[in-house]
Formats: C-alpha cells, sequence, structure tokens
C-alpha cells in the first residue's frame, strides 16, 4: 500500500528429524491372547550418534484371558463373557525442539531507562541439558458381559511411573524478568488410579431402546522427588494477603498442588462491623490446601430412543470431586 511503513519483518524456520523401528508380535485363540512389543525411537532429541540397536527401546507385553469360556467357569448362566487382562509397556516423550533454544518475543515497544523503545525481551531461557522424559505403566482389568447381555462391567487399575518429567516452569523474576520460562526434567512423578464403566440396556425393544451408562474414575498423581539441583518452587505466584495462595510443586505432594498461608485468626479491631485485611492474622509459611486436577470424576449418560432411532433424547451428568 502507498504510504505503509514496514514496521518488522519476521520468518521463522523449524526442522526436527524423527525416526523409529516398530514390531508386534501376537499369538493367541478365542480364550487366550499373549502379544509383545518393542520401539526403537530416534530423534536429535535423543542425541545425533544413535542408530541401529543403540536407539532407545520401549518394551510392551499384553495377557488376555477368557475365563467364561472354560468348562470350570461357575456362573455360565450368569456371564454371557468374563475377560481378565494385562499390560505393562514403556514410552517415552521428547522435548520440543525450541526447548532447548533461547528465543525472544517480536520487536516492539518496551520501557527502559524511563522511556518507551522499540526492542526485544527474552521468552525462553532455553536448556541444553534436557532429555527425553520415560515412563512405564502396568493395568490391569476386567470385561464382562451378564444377564444376556444387557449389563456390561468394565473396571481398569493402572500405575504409571514417569523419570524426568518434562515441564515448563518459570524463572526467578529477579534474575531475568516477569514471564521468562525453562523447560526441565524436574524428577520422578507416579500416577495411581481406578476406572469403571457400566453399561445397561434398560429396554431394547423394537420401536424404542433405553440405555444409560456410568463412569467412575479416581485418579492420584505424587510427585515422587526432584532432580538433583531443584528445589520446590512454585509455578504461579506465591500467596500474599492481596493472593494469599499459589501452584507449587513439592515431593510427596501431588502435582500442581494449591498451597496457601493458613488463617490463624481474625478480630474486627476497629469495631466497624466490618473484617478487613489488615485485621485477618495469618501464618508465616504456606501450607498444603488440596490438589488442583480433580480425584474423582463421574459421567453419567441416558439415552432413549424412538422408532429405530429416528428421535433420540440423551441426558449427561457430570460431576468432579476432590479438589
Amino acid at each position: 500500500l502507498q504510504g505503509s511503513t514496514i514496521v518488522f519483518l519476521r520468518r521463522a524456520e523449524t526442522s526436527d528429524a524423527t525416526f523409529g523401528w516398530y514390531v508386534e508380535p501376537s499369538v493367541g485363540n478365542s480364550r487366550l491372547n499373549f502379544s509383545t512389543g518393542l520401539r526403537l525411537d530416534g530423534s536429535r532429541s535423543y542425541g545425533a550418534n544413535l542408530k541401529g540397536l543403540s536407539l532407545p527401546k520401549f518394551p510392551k507385553l499384553g495377557f488376555s484371558y477368557l475365563v467364561s469360556d472354560e468348562p470350570f467357569f461357575p456362573f455360565k448362566n450368569l456371564f454371557q463373557s468374563f475377560r481378565v487382562r494385562v499390560a505393562y509397556g514403556k514410552a517415552s516423550r521428547q522435548p520440543r525442539l525450541k526447548d532447548r533454544l533461547r528465543l525472544y518475543t517480536s520487536p516492539g515497544p518496551i520501557f527502559a531507562d524511563s522511556l518507551f523503545r522499540t526492542g526485544v525481551t527474552l521468552l525462553t531461557l532455553g536448556n541444553t541439558e534436557i532429555r527425553p522424559e520415560r515412563s512405564s505403566e502396568f493395568e490391569g482389568g476386567v470385561d464382562a458381559d451378564l444377564l444376556d447381555n444387557r449389563l456390561t462391567v468394565t473396571l481398569t487399575g493402572y500405575r504409571k511411573t514417569t523419570n524426568g518429567a518434562l515441564l515448563t516452569i518459570p524463572v526467578a523474576p529477579s534474575i531475568y524478568g516477569s514471564g521468562v520460562t525453562i523447560t526441565e526434567n524436574i524428577g520422578t512423578t507416579r500416577n495411581t488410579g481406578l476406572e469403571l464403566m457400566v453399561g445397561a440396556q434398560l429396554v431394547r425393544s423394537g420401536p424404542v431402546t433405553w440405555g444409560t451408562q456410568l463412569q467412575l474414575s479416581r485418579n492420584r498423581n505424587l510427585l515422587v522427588k526432584l532432580a538433583t539441583g531443584l528445589d520446590p518452587f512454585y509455578i504461579s505466584p506465591a500467596g500474599n494477603l492481596l493472593s494469599p495462595g499459589g501452584v507449587r510443586i513439592v515431593p510427596g505432594y501431588p502435582l500442581f498442588g494449591r498451597w496457601s498461608r493458613p488463617i490463624l485468626g481474625y478480630a474486627d479491631a476497629n469495631g466497624n462491623g466490618v473484617i478487613e485485611r489488615q485485621e485477618v492474622q495469618l501464618g508465616d509459611s504456606a501450607v498444603y490446601v488440596g490438589a488442583s486436577i480433580p480425584n474423582y470424576e463421574t459421567d453419567f449418560s441416558s439415552t432413549v430412543a424412538f422408532w429405530h432411532g429416528a428421535v433420540s433424547v440423551t441426558v449427561n451428568l457430570s460431576y468432579q470431586n476432590g479438589l
């Protein structure tokens, strides 16, 4: 356009390479099934000199058994199928390519030396020592169909441990200013949980069908230990009188736990009938007050269909607790 001025021109280009090998043999029949797998991953984040069998290896094993097909199963009239299953596997998550780089914002107005000037500010510090996180998980459960396939039940339990967990954390503002982050391998985390799904076909006539499904889950995540050289830290500002709270990473507590200075007491010292900030006595140190991620979740749905599904009505309810 005539009379226009180009303030700045920006170009970004990213180049990365990821490759690997994967094999998954399995053997079984209608009752028993045994599966294995092995994945070899290669990427710049693992190192440039790895190749062939020196690539990181991630195995997995799985086993399932349809017990209800056995002659000795005692509840054949009740269960149409009853299957048990277990699985174990290892996996990895790679850091982003830019997590190793020191990045700056686009040119813009900044306040420096009592004046507004055009410049850039630091955005991410970059971490050349970052490495992929590694995880291992064990899972087990049962699947059952009963009451002439009108009722379906699935129960699953799992335990996942992650070493070198990746997390983007803020850098102390006193060093590089506010808003600067760095991605770190913060340590070892563990997730455990149970999941239950129950589905029921209450009505399954020709013109009308009515089905419901209930899902219950319980999950708990825990920071087992911090990496060497890291101390407990906040990923959001620590508490003060105006905002008494913060999200903190501390070993032995859930990830992203909420911490706050406890209220020790309060009194209407000036007698005006209003409790003001300066009349509330807070503790000197923040204490753990709860998780920011729900420990319990419930989902319920019910669907009624008319005229072979031509018209249907669905109701959904969700509930979370354990914050």
